[in-house]
C-alpha cells in the first residue's frame, strides 16, 4: 500500500501531469484533457450554458497550474475565458482576457492560426466590422489545413452574426464540426440543445 502511494505521488510530479477541477475537487489531468475533451474541464459547463462556471473554472485551472503550463497553453485558456465572459455579456472583462491571450503570441501563421481568430473575436466584441473583415482576410490567406478551414468557417459565422450577441454567435460557431486530427484549441463540441 505504501509503495502504491509513493508511485502515485511520483507519477503526479512528472511533467505533463496537471491539475483539473472536477466539481469542487482538485484532481490530476493533462492540459489537453482539461481543454480539449468534450466531457471534461470547462467544456462541460460551456455546453450546458453555464458560462460563469466555465470562466471561473478556467481561471482556477490557470492559477493552479501556471508553473507547469506553457505560455501558449495559458494564452489559449485565457482566450476561452474571454469567450465565456463574452457569452455572459461581460464584454469589458472578456476583452481584457482576450488581450492577455493576444499577448501570449498565439500563432498567426501555420496550420492553426488561432491568434487571428482571437483578433476576429476581439473585433466582433468591439463591434469593429473592418477589424473583423481584416481578420477574415488574414485567415482566408492562411495555409490550407483542417484547422484553418474550421477557423475560416467560424469567422464567417461571426461575420454573419455581427449584429447578434457574442453568446448567440459563439453558439452558432460552436456547431461547426471539428476534424479529429485538427489542432484548433478553440473548438467546442456541437450540442443539440
Amino acid at each position: 500500500m505504501r509503495g502504491m502511494l509513493i508511485l502515485v505521488l511520483a507519477l503526479a510530479s512528472l511533467p505533463g501531469c496537471q491539475q483539473k477541477w472536477t466539481g469542487d475537487r482538485l484532481t490530476m489531468t493533462t492540459y489537453h484533457s482539461f481543454n480539449d475533451s468534450p466531457n471534461q474541464g470547462w467544456r462541460i459547463f460551456a455546453v450546458r450554458g453555464d458560462y460563469s462556471q466555465a470562466a471561473s473554472l478556467l481561471s482556477r485551472y490557470i492559477d493552479a497550474n501556471q508553473p507547469i503550463l506553457q505560455d501558449w497553453q495559458i494564452a489559449t485558456l485565457r482566450f476561452h475565458q474571454g469567450q465565456m465572459l463574452g457569452c455572459q455579456g461581460k464584454y469589458q472583462l472578456a476583452l481584457q482576457m482576450l488581450a492577455k491571450a493576444q499577448a501570449g503570441n498565439l500563432p498567426t501563421t501555420g496550420p492553426a492560426v488561432l491568434g487571428l481568430y482571437v483578433d476576429a473575436t476581439i473585433a466582433f466584441m468591439e463591434q469593429n466590422r473592418s477589424g473583423l473583415q481584416a481578420a477574415h482576410t488574414s485567415i482566408s490567406a492562411a495555409e490550407e489545413s483542417p484547422a484553418n478551414q474550421v477557423l475560416r468557417e467560424k469567422v464567417a459565422v461571426l461575420q454573419g452574426r455581427f449584429n447578434d450577441s457574442y453568446r448567440d454567435a459563439w453558439i452558432a460557431a460552436s456547431k461547426i464540426r471539428i476534424p479529429i486530427d485538427g489542432v484548433v484549441e478553440e473548438d467546442m463540441p456541437a450540442s443539440d440543445g
